[in-house]
């Protein structure tokens, strides 16, 4: 019979626990932490350098109720930065992981930004026109 433990960890310590991560492409990702950290926080964030792409930690249960379009909610193992990967806001936060309600309002904030730049960056460029001086009333002819 397995022990349990009062303190909620795994009784075997070598098992990370499993968890769930909200994957969003990067330029999307590093807007949305950027606007959480200046409103309610962010909880732990990964940068997949491979897939180009960040993944926020979120509650278990989270990929249950997940469709935002354009991202991707899924349980993983215990390791959460496979080869290639790096932190971009560390575990050892203040926060253990990212409210699913919260990080969805900020990917939708974050892809209408991205949406707004990208439109302005787009539209062509707004050429200053020179002005021609009036024709002079000697018909054109310049006095020697």
């Amino acid at each position: 019979m397995e022990k349990s433990s009062t303190s909620g960890h795994s009784p075997e310590p070598s098992v990370p626990p499993a968890r769930e991560v909200v994957t969003v492409p990067s330029r999307q990702g590093l807007e949305a932490v950027d606007l959480l950290r200046l409103s309610t926080g962010v909880g732990p964030v990964f940068h997949d350098r491979v897939g180009d792409s960040l993944a926020f930690l979120v509650p278990l249960g989270t990929a249950d109720r997940w469709d935002l379009p354009g991202s991707q909610c899924h349980r993983t193992g215990g390791d959460l930065t496979p080869c290639g990967s790096g932190w971009v806001v560390p575990p050892h936060t203040d926060r253990a992981v990212t409210d699913p309600a919260v990080l969805r309002e900020a990917l939708g904030m974050a892809a209408r930004t991205i949406e707004l730049v990208d439109g302005f960056a787009q539209q062509p460029q707004h050429q200053p026109q020179h002005h021609q001086p009036p024709a002079s009333s000697s018909g054109g002819v310049t006095p020697a």
